[in-house]
């Protein structure tokens, strides 16, 4: 049995190995050994993240995430290991003066560049935000700040930060900063007892063992149930958050706690799980895709063929994987990973708005190689220089100072963007719009704004025309994301009717809006018409969910059975109360049929039919149906354009013909159903060929495809006189 002092002479990766493995290592350029086959793995990890966000056709490359926290937990766990084994105890000081010389020099020069790259490319629209990020990111919480924002719904259409990738950094020393602690206080108890023998030598089975290995087990088993479960619930946010790929890490630690007996495993049986794992990690990069919940079960692939590699690598020797992991494209690409994880994002981020369109995958991977251009100059020039400084090896307190001014050094770069837009947008004011006593329409005695420019009939009214300039523009392009009609739509999960109301909400005679968010963008519009009636104004919406009972839909690569479920739910809600009318609008989705995703183009009339049995169980009782038209997609973010163009925004503007499809299953079900009134408010959206991003001094998009509250507001009038009268 190898005892600690021959465990001494083998790299921090490795807590046990045979002599016979010595090939196996290769120097890093701080002059330590390291594995060449998790080198190769870190290079493997980094190629899949690189090429799946440059637009080549790898789409599960982001599992790559996946591999760095098997083999981060692997390597730290290893050193605090060996570091326990060899002192009985651990530094801490030490420990997080390693952490800090190593990332945080190349994250602060990633904020500064970054904050450089959106003040002289990005639009205004989006330095509040992104200033945010830079903060969070340096602080190293941008997994929960992204959390947060994937729970808001108004939020999702909105163009990704350049340091969104922070947030895997984020879990990843979120670990680090409790897992020295937990070691220490699990092994409290056999380090007294090891102090009182006074041991001189430690075998390599050292007490601790077993102890670490319940402490990981500990974190491992309940972050795994939580990533299962809350994926399950609620996917966005579950992708970010700690608790949900704690276990991951957990994994590697595992692995390095059992190292020296891992080590033991009989070679033929080493060769093929250590070859079978590097095989599961490619099969999940094709395999698995966006929209398939993840992390959860779909996430043990990933972490259990790295685990493999890692665990049985040396055990395998020359027959395992480590022959081809550590060629030395490899190895180089895998000694520069972190560099070049933190550096490709940013400038992926900013190429398409220099370049004034979105990415092809051959530019996407010449900005991909100009950013690694970047990184290997950062880690030459700045890591490594920083890294293995004298000063720093021998005075751990000098690298965590040095750590300190890295951090703050981000953390001002943040504050300076947030600040070159203070004060911050305030509130969008409610728009306030009457209706004339006589016609149902906008009372022309007030200021108009918006939609109220309108004739009656708007196609073709000049008032609608694009124009370059208005002297106010309202929303503002800064505003604009805040401006929503969001406020009550349910998330995915949510099953059971939860509705917002407006105008006279004691009113006993209530209209209902329900649908998905193109619904929801109504219901200023509705609620100036309730408020007019002195009606109460019903507003069920949901996340993605058209309104039907009798067919599932599509969402995330799954059947969405909790849209059915929602909408039966709020059928029964509105048979005990029922309203004046209902309004209804949604945009077309795939279904599903036999547990398989039916195309797009075939959904349509299954769709249409379920529409129309949703309905006939309203229009039996005498309650009219009103389905409002989808409207136009400008394809663009509005806002973002409107900013960087306030006196050319004709360039905002975009071609209203293709904008909309004219046979939704929507329109197909309304325009076929007795009973069920279809509305096409379009004409007063986009009223010429050119669809303008402002008229009547009001910003009509509040995102690439949703309406601001505000013109929602100013078309209330318009809206009113196409409604079906009732008494």
């Amino acid at each position: 049995m190898a005892t600690l002092t021959a465990q001494r002479d083998l790299p921090e990766e490795t807590v046990a190995a045979p002599a016979w493995t010595k090939w196996f290592f290769r120097r890093d350029a701080g002059g330590k050994d390291v594995r060449r086959d998790i080198e190769g793995m870190r290079a493997v990890a980094v190629l899949l993240v690189l090429l799946f966000h440059a637009g080549v056709p790898v789409p599960g490359g982001f599992v790559g995430v996946d591999v760095f926290f098997v083999i981060s937990g692997f390597i730290i766990t290893g050193s605090l290991v060996k570091e326990l084994q060899s002192r009985d105890k651990i530094s801490i000081v030490g420990f997080y003066a390693r952490r800090a010389k190593r990332l945080l020099p190349a994250t602060a020069a990633v904020m500064v560049v970054t904050v450089a790259m959106t003040l002289a490319f990005l639009p205004r629209t989006r330095w509040l935000s992104i200033g945010w990020d830079v903060v969070a990111s340096s602080l190293y919480f941008e997994n929960w700040r992204l959390a947060f924002t994937a729970v808001d719904y108004t939020a999702q259409d909105q163009a990704h930060s350049p340091l969104q990738h922070f947030w895997s950094l984020a879990v990843e020393e979120q670990f680090y900063l409790i897992w020295p602690s937990v070691i220490l206080l699990v092994t409290l108890i056999p380090r007294r007892r090891a102090k009182r023998r006074h041991h001189q030598h430690v075998e390599s089975s050292s007490p601790y063992s077993g102890w670490l290995m319940a402490g990981m087990l500990l974190i491992v088993g309940p972050s795994l149930a939580a990533s299962v479960l809350y994926t399950q619930s609620d996917p966005a946010p579950a992708y970010f958050v700690t608790y949900t790929r704690l276990w991951e890490l957990g994994i590697g630690g595992g692995l390095a706690i059992a190292a020296h007996w891992l080590v033991r495993t009989p070679k033929f049986i080493a060769v093929v799980l250590a070859w079978a794992g590097l095989a599961v990690v490619f099969w999940s990069a094709f395999v698995i895709k966006e929209g398939m919940p993840f992390p959860g079960t779909w996430a043990l692939a990933p972490t259990l063929g790295t685990a493999a590699v890692v665990g049985f690598g040396v055990a395998a020797g020359r027959f395992g994987p480590g022959r081809l992991l550590g060629i030395q494209p490899m190895f180089w690409i895998g000694g520069m990973s972190y560099s070049l994880y933190l550096w490709h994002w940013p400038f992926l981020i900013v190429a398409p708005e220099v370049l004034g369109h979105p990415l092809t995958m051959a530019e996407g991977l010449v900005v991909t190689l100009g950013a690694a251009v970047i990184a290997w100059i950062s880690l030459k020039t700045l890591e490594n220089k920083l890294r293995f400084r004298k000063e720093y090896l021998v005075r751990p307190l000098a690298a965590l100072q040095m750590g300190v001014f890295a951090t703050l050094i981000g953390v001002l770069a943040g504050l300076g963007l947030v600040l070159a837009i203070w004060p911050p947008p305030p509130p969008v004011s409610k728009v306030q719009v009457t209706l004339d006593p006589g016609t149902g329409e906008a009372d022309l005695g007030q200021d108009l704004l918006g939609a109220q420019v309108l004739r009656a009939k708007p196609l073709g009214d000049p008032a609608g025309r694009p124009k370059d300039s208005f002297e106010t523009i309202i929303p503002s392009a800064e505003q604009a994301k805040t401006d929503s009609g969001q406020q009550c739509i349910a998330r995915a999960k949510d099953v059971d009717p939860d509705p917002c109301f407006f105008g006279n909400g004691k009113s006993s005679v209530s209209m209902a809006l329900i649908g998905d968010s193109h619904a929801a963008q109504w219901t200023d519009a509705l609620d100036v018409i309730a408020q007019d009636r002195d009606w109460r104004l019903s507003v069920y919406t949901k996340q993605n969910c058209s309104f039907n009972s009798e067919i599932e839909v599509l969402y995330e690569g799954q059947a969405y059975s909790e849209c059915t479920e929602w909408s039966k739910r709020v059928m029964a809600e509105l048979k005990k109360d029922p309203p004046k009318m209902i309004v209804t609008s949604s945009v077309d989705r795939p279904i599903v049929q036999n547990g398989e995703a039916v195309p797009a183009a075939a959904s349509k009339e299954p769709m249409a039919a379920a529409f129309r049995k949703t309905w006939s169980q309203f229009v039996e009782e005498g309650i009219p149906v009103v389905v409002l038209a989808d409207t136009p997609r400008p394809q663009m973010n509005v806002p973002e354009c409107v900013a960087e163009n306030m006196d050319t925004l004709r360039k905002c503007t975009f071609k209203k013909a293709g904008s909309t499809d004219p046979n939704t299953a929507l329109q197909l079900a309304a325009t076929s159903t007795k009973g069920v009134t279809f509305v096409d408010m379009n004409d007063a959206i986009c009223p010429t060929p050119r669809c303008a991003a402002v008229i009547g001094g009001v910003l009509i998009y509040r995102d690439t495809n949703h309406m601001t509250a505000t013109y929602s507001t100013t078309l209330g009038g318009h809206l009113n006189s196409r409604l079906p009268q009732t008494k």
